[in-house]
């Protein structure tokens, strides 16, 4: 039986999701959303997730939101290499931190300074810019001099990250130094459906600009 993604091609996190989907080879069937368009606000969308967000998966009758859980279930339900979200519990732990470092410091910080451009064609407070300046810094000391950000092998936490960071230097290039471009390059590589939903996306949202000017 399929799996069902409610997704947005603009949503990093939805993103995400698809991307490792796909490279699981999953049969998936993408019901894609218009964000601005109010799609995930209609009640049949809030019965499967009252926060009006995507992405959502529905798993033969199995309803789950937040896209960080969602990247977790699929690995650990249908991913053979192991290494994508390691088993041993401290390993595992490593990426379960960066995982919640993301939702709930990184992402944020991104949408602070991301959506005043997409929804107003506006600049973000100052106060935004520093404090993903701020989240970067850290970023960069926890990737320090390792292949990826768990360890030698790529992980859903890059997967999460790698949605995200691929944009880092169009908002700011001091915030993409060598190394993010290095990882990314290796990530890639090592998962490139991430490399073919990102480029689309990149697509998307320079219409999405081009249409405010």
């Amino acid at each position: 039986m399929a799996i069902d993604l409610y997704y947005a091609l603009m949503s990093p996190p939805a993103r995400a999701v698809a991307i490792l989907a796909k490279h699981l080879g999953l049969d998936v069937n993408i019901k894609e959303l218009n964000l601005l368009a109010g799609e995930t606000r209609t009640p049949e969308y809030l019965k499967l997730n009252p926060g009006h967000t995507v992405p959502t998966l529905v798993d033969d009758g199995f309803v789950l939101f937040e896209s960080r859980a969602i990247l977790q279930y699929l690995a650990n339900k249908y991913a053979s290499d192991k290494s994508l979200y390691p088993e041993e519990a401290q390993a595992r732990a490593n990426v379960d931190k960066l995982l919640f470092f993301d939702a709930s410091s990184l992402f944020p910080a991104v949408k602070n300074v991301w959506l005043p451009k997409i929804k107003d064609n506006a600049e973000p407070p100052q106060e935004a810019l520093d404090n993903l300046g701020e989240k970067v810094k850290i970023l960069e000391t926890l990737l320090g001099d390792q292949q990826f950000f768990a360890g030698d092998k790529a992980t859903i936490a890059d997967i999460s990250f790698g949605v995200i960071l691929s944009f880092l230097e169009k908002m700011n290039p001091e915030w993409y130094p060598s190394k993010f471009q290095a990882w990314y390059e290796r990530l890639t590589k090592a998962v490139p459906e991430l490399l073919e939903y990102n480029n689309k996306a990149a697509d998307l949202y320079k219409e999405i600009m081009e249409k405010k000017q």
